[in-house]
């Protein structure tokens, strides 16, 4: 009986718990493919909010024109502002410091 319960499966030393490069590689390619497929998943929203200002709407008149005006993901600004939409939020231009004029030549 006490030859039956120690099997090689119930030892922690067995020949199943080796270091094993391949399966390791693999668990960690699986892993990372996730991980960048869920980052890329997130980071591609639009965070911007529309309103229509002095009209009253509805949310399947804005799922309507949202719609109509996606294309390939990328939503036309242009579009949305035809149809009476004006961004709450609007989409900051990343603007580039300019760089610090050189001090006029002197003592100090």
């Amino acid at each position: 009986m006490v030859a039956e319960a120690l099997t090689w499966q119930a030892l922690p030393f067995g020949p199943r718990t080796r270091y094993n490069a391949a399966h390791m590689r693999h668990r960690a390619i699986v892993i990372a493919l996730g991980l960048a497929v869920l980052l890329a998943g997130c980071g591609s929203t639009d965070e911007r909010q529309w309103m229509k200002i002095g009209e009253r709407y509805t949310v399947e008149e804005f799922r309507r024109d949202h719609a109509a005006c996606s294309r390939s993901g990328k939503l036309d600004d242009a579009c949305m502002r035809e149809r009476g939409w004006v961004a709450v939020n609007p989409r900051v231009e990343k603007v580039e410091p300019q760089p610090a004029s050189p001090r006029p030549g002197g003592r100090y």
